[in-house]
């Protein structure tokens, strides 16, 4: 198939950005041709992911084809980026030169309302999938309801979450069209195989204990109560990676460190593409997934963390909030077999866990084994490739 994709991509950051990334290079391998349009050369610095120009090449992976707005651009006024209009006038020039046979779109926006542009003008079939902020946070925006709607109305196909059949049904849409597919981690890719990131440029020595965090810094994700936890056990031999943001948001986390005098404990890492993620992972100790309620921040049932996933299958163990161990796959793992579980928000409970992965590291590498194990027995990432060409194919 040819196949147009209007979605988040590498350099910007995060999960979605990630999943559209394996899945395009799944399909890519499998001999499907993908065509990503997305915004990603246009995102802020403090969401870039740091490719290093001799890996610009991994962004189109066999079969992979991206093109993304430019900077540099005619602007408006009232001033606009106007990203709807340009990511779906690319899109019409993809359609028209490679004879596109469908078209996915993950997040409603922009990427969603550029695919309902692109299906008005062409009537190409549409595959919507759509983020738990979407359905939430900014689907109660007046301003944007009513496009949301028409973007659910018009798809041919849509992916979403629990709630989403609740969403459509209250607004009279046709619930026919839910598809599932459940994503996966590939197991070739986040393996224990992977090679391992050089962190002695940071100084750090081989006993160290590495415990390293993915992501924003958030309220949502636990973020301040990690380091607040890290305080309790300054003395010991420790260095916590932060793969994360930089800017105002991260020099207010690094003077609340200094404050705890935990900061000379921290190690702070750009955004890094998925094809790295693997190689840093295999290179800690232990991965920080603190999150655990999405309330206040997101309605409950909207998200759950992959990055965990993606660790357990390297190999790693993997400490995640109470909340987290209640969602989705991680219901099956078993607390201090192949997960540890903390109560985020208890600096006592998430101290004495950190304490734990030091002084128990052949129990931690354990951990991490097991944690392989329930991977290759749980994660079924062709089962989810197929079920995505099935959906494509049914659109045909």
């Amino acid at each position: 198939m040819n196949l147009l994709f209007i979605s988040k991509y590498p350099p910007i950051e995060g999960g979605v950005s990630a999943q559209t990334y394996w899945l395009a290079k799944a399909l890519g391998e499998k001999g499907h041709n993908v065509y990503v349009v997305s915004n990603c050369w246009e995102v802020e610095p403090r969401y870039r992911e740091h490719i290093e120009a001799n890996e610009m090449h991994w962004l189109e992976p066999k079969n992979v084809e991206l093109f993304s707005t430019s900077p540099e651009f005619r602007s408006s006024i009232p001033f606009s980026r106007y990203y709807e209009s340009r990511i779906a006038s690319i899109a019409l020039d993809i359609i028209k030169k490679y004879n596109i046979d469908a078209v996915y779109s993950h997040y409603l926006l922009p990427y969603g309302v550029s695919a309902l542009l692109v299906k008005k003008l062409t009537n190409k079939p549409w595959l919507l999938q759509h983020a738990g902020s979407d359905i939430t946070r900014l689907f109660s925006f007046s301003q944007l309801k009513s496009v949301f709607i028409e973007c659910f109305g018009s798809a041919d196909r849509i992916i979403g979450y629990s709630n989403t059949m609740e969403k459509m049904v209250e607004h009279n849409l046709d619930t026919s069209k839910l598809a599932h597919a459940v994503r996966s981690i590939n197991l070739n890719e986040f393996s224990p195989n992977a090679k391992p990131f050089d962190f002695s440029k940071y100084g750090i020595g081989e006993e160290t204990t590495i415990f390293t965090y993915f992501g924003k810094i958030s309220g949502l994700k636990k973020t301040y109560e990690f380091v607040n936890a890290s305080s309790d056990i300054k003395n010991e031999d420790f260095k916590i990676v932060f793969v994360t943001e930089a800017g105002n948001s991260a020099e207010e986390f690094k003077e609340h460190a200094k404050k705890l005098s935990v900061l000379d404990k921290l190690i702070f890492v750009p955004f890094i593409p998925p094809w790295q993620v693997p190689g840093i992972m295999k290179a800690s100790s232990c991965i920080v997934c603190p999150e655990s309620e999405e309330t206040p921040y997101l309605p409950k049932g909207t998200h759950g963390p992959q990055i965990a996933r993606e660790a357990m299958a390297v190999g790693k163990p993997v400490i995640i909030g109470r909340g987290v161990k209640e969602k989705g796959m991680y219901k099956n793992t078993t607390e201090k077999q192949n997960i540890l579980v903390v109560d985020p928000v208890n600096k006592e409970d998430f101290s004495d866990m950190l304490k734990f992965v030091m002084r128990n590291k052949e129990k931690a590498e354990e951990i991490g084994r097991n944690a392989r194990k329930f991977s290759e027995q749980n994660e079924k990432f062709e089962n989810y490739i197929s079920s995505m060409e099935a959906i494509f194919n049914s659109l045909l």
